[in-house]
């Protein structure tokens, strides 16, 4: 009989990293991520938002609460459509 090949794999983990809206400012402003990781924006104080510079995301965070999942690889830099000084970026590693 001849040997048959098998082939394993490993489950994929994934994360979610929290990112605090608090005192007009992202906390952490900076972050990085690998593809599939979530982000979830929680809202501690005042009217805020998270809108991607030049991506896939914009919310007026309703409930206090946003989360995005990141499918692919890149810098993101982001920023609350209201207070145009509040930034931030994330790094997603492929």
């Amino acid at each position: 009989t001849q040997p048959v090949a098998t082939t394993t794999t490993s489950p994929v983990t994934t994360t979610t990293v929290s990112v605090s809206i608090v005192n007009f400012s992202f906390a952490p402003a900076s972050i990085t991520i690998n593809v599939g990781d979530t982000v979830r924006w929680t809202l501690d104080e005042g009217i805020h938002t998270t809108k991607a510079k030049q991506g896939p995301w914009d919310s007026k965070l309703p409930g206090g609460v946003f989360s995005w999942t990141f499918d692919q690889a890149g810098s993101y830099q982001y920023f609350c459509n209201i207070h145009k000084d509040m930034k931030g970026t994330i790094t997603v590693n492929g």
